[in-house]
């Protein structure tokens, strides 16, 4: 995907169109209660944030990505502002368009072993927690005899399993499979490795009333559901693009 040829009034207005799609998104999901781990969501907001900077470069995506999340947190607040979430959602924005322009400039990178690479470094990192931490255990108390390895079944088939299928998949398809690929890196390194960071820096040194949560047990909660928001961010993304393409912005067509 090429960032449409537009005016600058048009790509604000497309932007605004885009920005408003993502706060509803988020103030929706942030209504739905999570319990002690605030951080975990499940939203449309990153498949919006991924389209627009896809559909209208870096600049505009970063804008998008942290005025989403910036807006809400003063709409609808559910508790401390963490402006280090804002600064990653803004990074969630750029990182689309330059990892694009990474897949286009080195082809090689567009390939299935790529998408196993980042599905392997997910679940080897949700492994380490928790089999060397024994975090599971910790997590689920005595419930984790039979659900810890039910959950490490579960993450590595969805992770690896679906790396696999989308070689048979997208074998003729380039695009599709680079924008499968651009998912999976921009949830892995903001979605996850970002977010991990930014939770636990805030809650244990600057919030209010900082209290301990280490940042290998944000992460590996994150990375259980890596799967499932690469998998939405790459189903709603398309959606978006058939819908442009009908729209006859051509430009935006994943072949």
């Amino acid at each position: 995907m090429k960032p449409i040829e537009m005016s600058a009034g048009r790509k604000i207005a497309y932007a605004s169109l885009f920005l408003s799609m993502a706060i509803v998104s988020t103030a929706v999901f942030k209504m739905i209660p999570m319990g002690n781990l605030s951080f975990l969501r499940f939203s449309l907001t990153p498949s919006i944030i991924i389209f627009a900077s896809l559909f209208l470069g870096p600049l505009y995506g970063a804008a998008v990505g942290c005025l989403s999340d910036l807006i809400p947190a003063f709409l609808v607040p559910t508790g401390e502002w963490n402006f280090l979430i804002t600064l990653v959602y803004l990074v969630f924005g750029a990182l689309p368009w330059l990892l694009d322009r990474l897949l286009r400039k080195a082809p090689i990178l567009n390939n299935p072993l790529s998408l196993l690479a980042i599905a392997l470094l997910g679940t080897g990192l949700f492994y380490a927690y928790a089999i060397m931490e024994g975090g599971l255990s910790s997590f689920f108390g005595s419930q984790s005899y039979y659900l810890t390895p039910i959950i490490l079944v579960l993450v590595a088939l969805l992770n690896v399993g679906g790396s696999i299928a989308s070689f048979f998949l997208f074998r003729k398809a380039p695009g599709k499979r680079a924008l499968l690929i651009d998912a999976a890196a921009v949830e892995l390194i903001a979605g996850s490795l970002l977010k991990a960071a930014a939770f636990s820096i805030y809650l244990s040194l600057l919030a209010s009333s900082p209290s301990p949560l280490p940042f290998i047990f944000v992460l590996a909660m994150l990375l259980m559901g890596l799967p499932v928001n690469v998998t939405l961010d790459y189903f709603f993304v398309n959606v978006y693009v058939s819908v442009a393409t009908k729209l006859g912005l051509n430009s935006v067509e994943v072949e």
